[in-house]
């Protein structure tokens, strides 16, 4: 076991519910893009958090175009 979380479900659909929207700075999303292409095998992890933040189309494509197994 590495680690414990708590989950509240019912947080999950109050954040759902929410007109969120993030913006990232652009050095951030280089950073990240970079680590991503100097891994060995790069996996990616998907939550609860990407059906709440109606972010499925977006995940599916990065598998796409990345290759990476989700």
């Amino acid at each position: 076991l590495v680690g414990t979380a708590d989950y509240y479900p019912e947080m999950m659909a109050t954040i759902a519910e929410q007109q969120l929207s993030a913006c990232v700075p652009e050095q951030e999303i280089r950073a990240a893009a970079d680590t991503l292409e100097a891994a060995k095998r790069p996996v990616m992890v998907i939550g609860g958090g990407v059906k709440a933040g109606k972010a499925e189309q977006a995940v599916l494509r990065l598998a796409e175009v990345s290759g990476m197994p989700v």
